[in-house]
């Protein structure tokens, strides 16, 4: 029964795999581009679900008790933590980037002056108060 669950777990795994593959391929695909926010989230999760996957393959494998079939199950759960670990670091470096560029952006608005309206509506609360306390000792002055 053990093995079953195993190799349902592995099923999974393997098609999060080639999902997040497919996905970074056409992300990588779409030069000068930035992704969308909703291909970002899709990466996070599915890069997510396959690393929890890959954990219940490995969980599966340890558990099996007929040791040739724990072996052959132990090099699956060892090759796919190895492939989960390659498309992680994809997956970083792919929203990596988006965040650097994002980031060089905001600092090129800042330096050249684009950008101060919206940083000042976008404003914290302290912001916020500190503008309204400025507004409240210019109104005491003029009495």
């Amino acid at each position: 029964m053990a093995a079953a669950e195993a190799t349902s777990a592995y099923s999974r795994a393997e098609k999060a795999k080639r999902e997040l593959d497919a996905l970074l391929e056409q992300i990588s695909n779409q030069k000068g581009v930035q992704p969308s926010v909703a291909d970002q989230q899709r990466l996070g999760a599915l890069s997510n679900q396959l690393a929890s996957t890959v954990e219940e393959v490995r969980q599966q494998a340890d558990g099996l008790s007929d040791v040739k079939n724990r072996v052959v199950w132990q090099r699956k759960a060892e090759r796919l933590e190895a492939d989960a670990e390659l498309v992680r670091e994809a997956v970083d470096k792919q929203l990596g980037q988006y965040f650097k560029a994002k980031r060089q952006q905001e600092d090129r608005e800042k330096l050249f002056g684009r950008g101060h309206d919206e940083q000042k509506a976008s404003s914290g609360p302290d912001d916020a108060m500190r503008d309204r306390a400025r507004e409240d000792c210019s109104e005491r002055s003029q009495f």
